[in-house]
C-alpha cells in the first residue's frame, strides 16, 4: 500500500490560495472525482477556511454524479465523466448548488490500469463563465496522479484569483 506524503508544491498554492481567497472574500466549492477528496482537503488545510470553503462532493460514478450534482445522463453517456461538457457542468453545479462565487471541479483517470491512464479535466465556474483544461500525464501510480490532478486544480485556480 502506497503511503501518501504531501507535496510542497500543493501544501504551497493551498497556503498562498488560503490568503488570496480570504483576502478578497471569495468563496468556493469544489466538485471532484477521482482525486477522491483531496482537493478539497488541500484547500481546507490552513486556519480561516471556513471563510471561502463552503463544501465539496466526491463523485465517482455517473449515479452520484446525475443525483448529487444534477448532471444530465445524456452528458454523461455521450461524452464520458472524463470531458470537456462533464466537467464544466460540474463545476458550475457545484457552484450553484453551495452559492459561492468559485466552482472548481475535477475529473481524470487514475489507473492503475486501463484506457486514458492520466487524463485529467478540469473547470472553474465563477459569475462571468466556466473556463476548462485538459491535461495528459504520463501513466504513473494512482496516488502520484492524485497529487499532480490536485495540483494542477489548484494551479488553475490560482491563475484565476491572484
Amino acid at each position: 500500500m502506497e503511503t501518501p506524503v504531501p507535496d510542497p508544491s500543493e501544501l504551497n498554492l493551498a497556503r498562498q490560495l488560503n490568503h488570496v481567497l480570504r483576502t478578497k472574500g471569495l468563496t468556493i466549492a469544489v466538485a471532484e472525482g477521482s482525486s477522491g477528496g483531496r482537493l478539497g482537503e488541500r484547500l481546507v488545510r490552513y486556519a480561516g477556511a471556513s471563510t471561502y470553503f463552503k463544501g465539496a462532493v466526491v463523485t465517482y460514478d455517473y449515479p452520484s454524479r446525475a443525483a448529487l450534482l444534477d448532471i444530465p445522463t445524456t452528458v454523461l453517456q455521450a461524452h464520458g465523466s472524463v470531458s470537456e461538457p462533464s466537467v464544466r457542468a460540474m463545476a458550475e453545479s457545484v457552484r450553484t448548488k453551495f452559492q459561492t462565487n468559485l466552482g472548481l471541479a475535477s475529473s481524470g483517470v487514475t489507473g492503475p490500469a486501463g484506457r486514458g491512464v492520466g487524463h485529467l479535466w478540469l473547470a472553474l465556474a465563477t459569475d462571468t463563465g466556466t473556463a476548462a483544461e485538459e491535461h495528459r500525464l504520463a501513466p504513473s501510480s494512482r496516488i502520484a496522479l492524485q497529487r499532480q490532478f490536485t495540483e494542477l486544480a489548484l494551479r488553475m485556480l490560482h491563475n484565476a484569483v491572484a
